[in-house]
């Protein structure tokens, strides 16, 4: 497939360990130039056991593996049992290489 920049938002708690803010994925612009885009971050909603933990040890819910964001199951995921945190802004420059006219 294209390729894709998976973002990971991360936040420093008061108690010293980092945690998962949100989740964005983007697919890199097919057009050359300069690009700023705003992306919308989410995170999964917990469920209870994991409500229990956050509530116990600090955390939000997030993925074990982060490169599960952007694969068919996350989307399936982020789209039935997500909670919308934020915006990031993306700014950057596409520059086509060995590639012929037209592509």
């Amino acid at each position: 497939g294209w390729p894709k920049l998976r973002v990971q938002v991360l936040s420093l708690a008061p108690e010293g360990y980092v945690d998962v803010e949100g989740y964005a994925v983007l697919t890199l612009p097919s057009t050359p130039g300069h690009h700023d885009i705003k992306l919308r971050t989410w995170r999964p909603v917990a469920d209870a056991a994991d409500e229990r933990r956050s509530v116990l040890h600090g955390g939000n819910a997030h993925f074990r593996d982060p490169a599960i964001v952007d694969s068919k199951l996350a989307a399936r995921h982020m789209y039935s049992s997500r909670t919308c945190f934020g915006t990031v802004q993306v700014s950057l420059d596409v520059v086509w290489r060995h590639m012929p006219p037209g592509s």
